[in-house]
């Protein structure tokens, strides 16, 4: 139920969460490498000082008062009146949603810029506690309060495909990682379903390239060579919106296209101020940017195993 801003309710506010984390969902993902948390407490400050408005859903947030984080969050702001282990309880109870853990790296902004909700002492705990989540987007925003020095060494913008060519990976764990919320092919790109894949399925790809070597090559420059029924397009209306994705049909009445989300997005002929298609392809560059060295190593074996007939591993 989360929204770009969400008033009165920073922990479901997607703009809140892009600015708290690190890695994977950053805003902006190139060029930004460092979390302000002077800003963060402000912005957590003013989208909880908007009006809120009539919730929707059934289900009620959360964070709210009463609810099992809601009440951790009044543990942990009683400085004098519990003990470490029931701090670190209540740092779990936070930890186990994602709405729980922004509200917990919110607070420790809050906490390193202006002194306060928390105590200095839970800084450290919560950060350590936070940035061993097995869900990347919850550690991601505690990745930020880690000396760099301890944090996982992931591969970073500039990748020497020769570094993971020459560590043997495991094709199961590389599964596991396809499952996972740590590697990013699953949002478009379904094991053997067309119908599921915006682009090409992986037993397609892993076909396609039989050589570990050129399957890596076109994972890191997804542009280099574009089969024409994955080009990209981009739609500009004449009010201004911006579609982009695979051109799935057009006719005289109207243009559909597949976004990056597998949404179908139909468009008027009467509304397209211009149509074009790019050069870029509709996945994105860096996919590996947030994997270690052996995830992307396991990650690239099981995709590759998928094509029965490979002969070669380089």
């Amino acid at each position: 139920n989360a929204k770009i801003i969400v008033p009165g309710d920073p922990y479901r506010s997607v703009l809140m969460f892009r600015m708290a984390k690190l890695g994977y969902a950053r805003m902006p993902y190139i060029g930004s490498r460092l979390v302000d948390g002077a800003g963060v407490a402000l912005i957590n400050e003013w989208i909880r000082s908007l009006p809120g408005e009539q919730d929707t859903v059934q289900a009620s947030p959360p964070v709210t008062v009463g609810s099992p984080a809601g009440n951790a969050l009044q543990v942990l702001e009683r400085h004098d009146a519990t003990s470490r282990q029931q701090r670190n309880t209540a740092m779990r109870e936070l930890l186990q949603s994602t709405e729980g853990g922004i509200a917990l790296a919110a607070r420790l902004h809050r906490t390193l810029s202006q002194g306060t909700p928390f105590t200095a002492a839970d800084v450290t705990p919560a950060a350590k506690l936070g940035y061993a989540s097995t869900s990347t987007h919850i550690r991601g925003l505690f990745e930020t309060f880690i000396p760099e020095s301890e944090r996982r060494k992931t591969l970073g913008p500039n990748i020497d495909p020769q570094t993971i060519l020459a560590l043997e990976g495991a094709a199961s764990r590389g599964r596991l990682i396809f499952f996972s919320d740590t590697a990013r092919c699953r949002a478009c790109h379904d094991i053997s379903d067309p119908k599921q894949s915006t682009g090409p399925t992986l037993t397609e790809t892993s076909k396609k390239y039989p050589r570990q070597s050129e399957l890596l090559q076109h994972i890191l420059q997804p542009s280099l060579k574009i089969d024409e029924k994955f080009a990209t397009y981009m739609i500009v209306t004449i009010d201004g919106r911006v579609v982009t994705g695979l051109l799935e049909q057009e006719n005289a009445i109207e243009v559909v296209l597949k976004t990056a989300e597998n949404k179908l997005i139909r468009v008027a002929r009467g509304e397209i101020d211009e149509i074009r298609r790019s050069n870029r392809s509709l996945m994105p560059e860096r996919i590996f940017s947030d994997l270690t060295l052996q995830e992307a190593a396991d990650l690239l074996a099981y995709i590759h195993s998928l094509n029965n007939g490979a002969s070669s591993s380089n």
